[in-house]
């Protein structure tokens, strides 16, 4: 029945609610409420979700809602982040990867970018590390290389190709192989038999040059007659036969000047064929050296380098200390020039490790690190599997217990609870926690339903306010709501504000507030330990001040500043000092002093003069300065101690140095040595720095040996530049070495196609001696040209054929005579314009006479030559009777003619 009623009266009250949310909206706490906070009954779809700033916040941000804290939620065991907020948390565990090469983490999968596929060379397919395929391929030189230029991998390679039987190069690697030697028909013979190829042949043998028939092969050849040079050549420029010859030769003149080898040569030549004599005129000069370790002679195209042996007075010094790979570098100096002796000390130190599998070297200033291989042991479990990861495995390296992880065979667990409200799991060293929701029968129900639960909570009843004493979802009655205590007097009612009856303050024990001092008592204070209310009291009395000594004017306590009036004990009206021990107080008192000041001290550097004079009553001394301190005296600005008698004052001064200049400079060694001069005592400093570095070696040209710089003298190896192993001529200067082996030009069988020079014992092939084109590579014949016949100098005595641009030349002799054959030149006779009765061109008589002139009779009318004549005045008129001319001194004048 009482249930019943119960019921009743709650339907009753849930319809009065609902009517009183009929007549208006309902109302709601805010955004995230779902049920109305008038009839509590009607629910709905919250505008919004209640949000959290994270899993810490328990304040909703949209409705305020207090919630119980959460806990983080995480992916993984490495995952770092939160999944339901933004918390980081720093005791994060490691990514475990099957290998440097894995990407993907075998806890959480997340991706990484991992490093590089590690394989021994090019050639290897497998990564040393994970063991990761692909596809390569071996690099060869060419067909025939049987073993991969990167791993050293042989295969049967591809036979070696040739031209021909005598080719012993390949054409497709270029290896050299043995051959049979050439096969040629005699040792004249230029041309191999099987392949053609060319050589330098012996010589056709002769018995003297004009022999036609070579003795070895019995080719044949065209010979002439005996040719010589000129009327002086006294030997057969074909057979060597010798007849007597006639020079004419003019005075001797300088040929060579002396060199610091060689001695003056002079020289003279025939007028008639060139023919030239030497001899010996001034000794050679001889070389001259700047000092003993001088190498390169001085004198100007001289180029002499000759070989010295340096003076060292010290033993080798060490340059730079050996390193892990490189030796120790010892040096000296030459005493004389300076010159720098570097020789290789001790050997390289080699690496060094702690152990096996250390990777840096352990000596100072080396960076050198290795790759090792660890010696690792078997596999073994370091964590086992729990509720969230799975176990973890492990092995040591046996040298340096470097450790290597990975994920074993066993799984992550699930988490183990007792019940569906338990929210720990059960399992060791888990600890794990998870949301649950228990199980109530209503809204005001106390204890979850679930099996093995039995938590009993708060029942969250409802009350129309804060003296509601009845539930009004079940109707609990409670005890007793009160009055409720106001925080800041717990003797107040916060509700209503009556005085709560019964009530009192519980207060704390008395403490002082501020102490005693000499002006106000102590007081103290105590606090309602519940409302913080304050009661106060009086304390410890007023204290009294406190004196030192009897004349003590001012209280001892240091929070008191209170001063009093007292007599001082003087000896005289003078005495200016309490006699009173302890007080120093110190008064002013008007002294009866003489007029006159006398000198007490004179003055000093240091001070000024002082002058006293004293109290006629107690004798007391006053002073005064006089004349003011003397200054110091110095030598110059930059002199520390005065020169004054008696002083000794030491100042501090400092140098004011100017601009760094050159004390040293730099050369080939050393860099320049700047220092500084005192602008005001000319001091030089001592404090040096470098300034220009040591220069470098300077040298005429890139391929200059000797270092041009005074007093250097280095040595270097030139580096002379040539385009290959054949070119003789270096790049940078006019350097020429040896040929690599001479090999004939296709176009110059007697010249190298790769220095230029003769090839020695070779000679071209020509059909005669004036012949146009070797038989062997075409070249024009060189040395003989075609030689004009005695009958006819523009017809060639050895092939017949006209000389080209060849035409006759008159003899000095006879002008309309060849000077080189018998025939004419078809010239004639020219008067000589200063001697007519001469040809011009030559020594012979031209077929005229003179003729006397006709304004002067003493020379020739044609050529103006003096005829030997005088001119005749037989009238006596001072003209000549047969020209008429005014006789004049020098122009055969007459004995008696008039000056």
């Amino acid at each position: 029945m009482k249930r019943l009623l119960f019921c009743t009266l709650t339907l009753v009250l849930m319809l009065f609610a609902l009517a009183s949310c009929f007549g208006e909206n309902h109302v709601y706490s805010g955004p995230c409420d779902p049920s109305c906070n008038e009839c509590d009954l009607v629910t709905r779809v919250p505008e919004s979700d209640h949000t959290y700033a994270n899993c810490a916040d328990t304040d909703c941000d949209v409705c305020g809602e207090v919630r119980e804290a959460t806990d983080h939620t995480f992916k993984s065991a490495c995952s770092a982040k939160c999944e339901a907020c933004d918390y980081v948390r720093e005791d994060v565990a490691a990514h475990m990867y099957d290998s440097p090469c894995d990407t993907d983490c075998n806890v959480c999968g997340e991706e990484r970018t991992a490093t590089d596929h590690i394989y021994n060379n090019d050639c290897d397919i497998d990564c040393n590390f994970c063991g990761a395929l692909r596809v390569t391929y071996h690099a060869y030189s060419n067909a025939c290389d049987k073993t991969c230029n990167v791993c050293g991998a042989t295969r049967i390679p591809e036979a070696h190709t040739y031209s021909n039987a005598c080719d012993s190069t390949c054409d497709v690697c270029g290896e050299l192989r043995m051959v049979p030697n050439h096969v040629y028909s005699t040792v004249c013979d230029a041309d191999c038999n099987v392949c053609g190829e060319l050589r330098i042949a012996a010589a056709h043998t002769y018995d003297h040059a004009c022999d036609g028939d070579c003795n070895v092969c019995g080719a044949t050849r065209v010979v002439a007659d005996h040719v010589y040079d000129n009327a002086c050549d006294a030997e057969c420029n074909t057979c060597k036969t010798v007849r007597s010859d006639i020079h004419d030769f003019a005075d001797w003149r300088v040929k060579s000047a002396a060199t610091c080898d060689s001695a003056e040569v002079e020289a003279r030549y025939c007028g008639l064929c060139g023919e030239e004599e030497t001899r010996e005129g001034v000794a050679a000069l001889g070389h001259i050296f700047d000092n003993d370790c001088d190498v390169a002679c001085n004198r100007a195209k001289c180029n002499y380098k000759r070989t010295i042996t340096h003076s060292y007075s010290e033993d080798y010094e060490t340059k730079l200390p050996a390193t892990c790979t490189t030796a120790e570098k010892l040096h000296r100096f030459c005493d004389v020039c300076g010159y720098e002796d570097v020789i290789t000390g001790e050997g390289a130190l080699n690496h060094d490790f702690d152990h096996a599998c250390d990777t840096d070297c352990n000596r100072e200033d080396c960076d050198y690190t290795r790759v090792i291989v660890h010696a690792f042991g078997e596999w073994e479990t370091k964590i086992p599997a729990n509720c969230l990861d799975a176990e973890v495995e492990h092995r040591v390296c046996d040298v340096c217990e470097a450790e290597e992880t990975r994920v074993g065979d066993v799984a992550a667990l699930d988490h183990a609870f007792d019940h569906d409200c338990d929210t720990v799991c059960n399992r060791e060293d888990c600890g794990y926690t998870r949301e649950i929701e228990h199980q109530y029968d209503d809204n005001c129900d106390a204890v979850c339903n679930v099996v093995g639960c039995g938590f009993e909570r708060i029942p969250p009843h409802t009350y129309d306010s804060i003296t509601d004493l009845e539930c009004n979802d079940c109707g609990y009655d409670r005890e007793c709501t009160g009055h409720q205590a106001w925080e800041k007097d717990c003797l107040i009612c916060w509700v209503c504000g009556a005085a709560i009856p019964g009530a009192e303050h519980i207060f704390g024990e008395w403490e002082t507030e501020t102490a005693a001092n000499c002006f106000a008592p102590e007081v103290e204070a105590r606090y309602c330990t519940i409302c913080n209310v304050k009661e106060t009291q009086i304390g410890d009395p007023i204290r009294q001040h406190a004196y030192s000594f009897v004349c003590d004017e001012e209280c001892d306590y240091d929070d008191c500043d209170y001063v009093r009036a007292v007599e001082h004990t003087f000896d005289d009206v003078c005495d200016t000092t309490c006699n009173v021990p302890g007080c120093d107080h110190v008064r002013t008192v008007p002294h009866v002093f003489e007029d006159n000041w006398t000198t007490k001290t004179e003055a000093n550097c240091t001070d000024a003069e002082v002058e006293v004079r004293y109290c006629t009553v107690c004798g007391a001394e006053e002073t005064r300065f006089g004349d003011e301190a003397l200054d110091h005296e110095y030598t110059d600005p930059c002199d520390k101690v005065c020169n004054r008698d008696g002083c000794g004052y030491e100042r501090s001064t400092a140098h004011v140095y100017g601009e760094w200049v050159t004390k040293t400079p730099a050369d080939c060694y050393n860099a320049e040595v700047l220092y500084q001069i005192c602008t005001l005592c000319s001091a030089e400093s001592e404090e040096t720095k470098e300034g220009q570095p040591a220069l470098d070696h300077l040298y005429d040209d890139e391929c200059d040996a000797i270092c041009n710089r005074a007093n250097c003298g280095f040595e270097r190896t030139p580096p002379h530049l040539y385009d290959d192993e054949h070119d003789v001529t270096c790049n940078n200067c006019d350097y020429v070495r040896p040929c690599n082996g001479h090999a004939a030009l296709a176009t110059d069988c007697t010249t190298c196609q790769y220095c230029g020079e003769a090839i020695p014992d070779s000679a071209h092939s020509y059909n005669y001696i004036c012949d146009t084109a070797c038989s062997k590579c075409g070249t024009a014949i060189t040395g003989v040209d075609h030689k004009g016949s005695a009958a006819n100098c523009t017809i060639c005595m050895y092939c017949n054929e006209a000389i080209a641009g060849a035409a006759h030349v008159a003899s000095a002799t006879d002008c309309t005579v060849c000077q080189n054959c018998d025939a004419g030149t078809g010239a004639s006779h020219v008067a000589d314009p200063d001697n007519c009765t001469h040809c011009a061109n030559c020594e012979q008589a031209s077929g005229k006479n003179h003729v006397d002139g006709t304004t002067d009779c003493t020379k020739c009318e044609d050529c103006g030559t003096y005829l030997s004549k005088a001119h005749t005045d037989a009238d006596g008129d001072s003209k000549c009777d047969n020209c008429g001319k005014e006789t004049l001194p020098g122009e055969n004048w007459f004995p008696w003619a008039p000056l």
